[in-house]
């Protein structure tokens, strides 16, 4: 057929693997640049019945990504920008708009050195702000506005201070209005499904201002960052979605968003790391079985032996572990506390609660003496009472996972208990 021979070129172009720019002339070829010329362009990925129009922008989504950077990338990324998910089927969603997002990722990152494109991020700006139908969301929504905002930095040439003062004046006041509805909404409706897109969108947008890892160089070590300070000016609408905003039980959201977020800026931005850390052992004394906090702190504790680098001084560093320590007490104290007994009732949040105890005795970390900071600690008692549970619980539990990590923990903490004690350090 005529649409068949049309995608010819794009075809025989992926598979010469030894020329990719062949490929960046197929896409090009299949319709315009640009935002007048796309209402009369005839290519067949622009006028194809849906779901085919859907798949084959979504194919040739793919092939761009693979273009190596070249004089052609600009124009690419212009042509995918057009011909966005958004604009065809939305049942299709949950399997074009993360790939489209990683795709423009892919095709961002090969921009030439030096370019920045005012242009290419008010467009990708403009799609990640994009309002769907309740309906058209999906379990990778808020991952691919959370890929997209990452191609900001590409886009804008990793100009930090121009991000954050984009979004926090044309962006988050719409977000923070619609946050509040949100909220008043399912304050209201405790019984319905909530979707929390607007209070998600903001973490997301947050999350993609952070830079992708922590080096010696470019870490960032001091509040007056544009990047902290953006994250310390919405820092009520983390722990809001953290602390307070009702949850969806379906989704865990928003709850399970900000838990995910707190563990990422703590691994990236070493100057939030305790206060991430603190927020997140706060959440077990609000919320019953906080499995996603407990899982994101563990995370936190993992990270620790690759985040000392970020850290300027010895004395900070220090202080940043006893913290550390303290927040994995307080949130295991919390846990057994608010929960008791029923806790055996949740095998997950059971093993998340062991799992994070179990993070701290890990050789890598436990080589940074956390575990030690948690044996002197003045909340050390909260060891003592996940032993008690453990032995409650493992003679009637039939889960593996829950029962390897507490048999992991007593074992781990009568050893360090007795070394403690051996070296004279008091550790019961």
């Amino acid at each position: 057929s005529s649409s068949s021979s049309s995608c010819l070129p794009l075809w025989s172009s992926r598979s010469q693997s030894s020329s990719l720019a062949p490929a960046a002339a197929a896409v090009l070829s299949l319709g315009p640049t640009s935002a007048a010329e796309l209402g009369q362009s005839k290519a067949v990925v622009d006028v194809a019945p849906d779901p085919w129009k859907s798949l084959l922008r979504s194919a040739c989504h793919e092939l761009a990504a693979t273009v190596p950077s070249s004089d052609l990338t600009l124009q690419l990324l212009q042509w995918m920008l057009l011909r966005h998910p958004w604009t065809s089927n939305f049942q299709l969603l949950e399997f074009t708009e993360l790939p489209y997002a990683q795709a423009v990722e892919q095709a961002c990152r090969m921009l030439p050195a030096g370019v920045q494109s005012a242009e290419i991020a008010e467009l990708v700006l403009s799609l990640t702000l994009q309002d769907l139908p309740s309906f058209a969301l999906h379990k990778h929504s808020s991952m691919a506005r959370e890929t997209l905002l990452r191609c900001l930095h590409h886009a804008l040439g990793g100009d930090a201070e121009g991000l954050c003062k984009g979004l926090a004046s044309k962006v988050f006041p719409a977000l923070l209005a619609a946050i509040e509805v949100e909220v008043g909404e399912a304050r209201k409706k405790t019984e319905e499904q909530h979707t929390w897109l607007a209070t998600r969108t903001l973490i997301a947008c947050l999350l993609g201002v952070l830079p992708p890892k922590v080096s010696v160089a470019e870490a960032i070590t001091t509040s007056n960052h544009p990047i902290p300070s953006l994250w310390g000016a919405h820092w009520a609408c983390i722990e809001g979605a953290l602390l307070d905003f009702p949850i969806d039980s379906a989704s865990d959201q928003p709850f399970l968003a900000a838990s995910e977020a707190l563990s990422t800026v703590a691994c990236r931005v070493p100057v939030l790391f305790l206060p991430a850390a603190e927020l997140l052992a706060r959440a077990p004394s609000k919320r019953p079985f906080p499995e996603a906090s407990l899982r994101a702190l563990r995370k936190v504790v993992l990270a620790t032996a690759s985040l000392r680098e970020g850290y300027p001084s010895e004395e900070t560093w220090k202080t940043a572990l006893t913290g550390l320590a303290q927040s994995v007490l307080s949130a295991a104290e919390q846990t057994v506390a608010q929960n008791g007994r029923n806790l055996l009732l949740v095998p997950s949040t059971l093993s998340a609660l062991f799992a994070l105890v179990n993070a701290a005795f890990c050789p890598g970390v436990r080589d940074l003496h956390l575990s030690a900071a948690l044996l002197r600690s003045p909340s050390r008692m909260a060891l003592r009472n996940c032993l008690d549970l453990a032995i409650a619980a493992l003679p009637g539990c039939a889960d593996a996972e829950p029962s390897c990590e507490m048999i992991r923990f007593g074992l781990e903490f009568l050893r360090l208990t007795a070394n403690d004690l051996g070296d004279g350090g008091g550790g019961g």
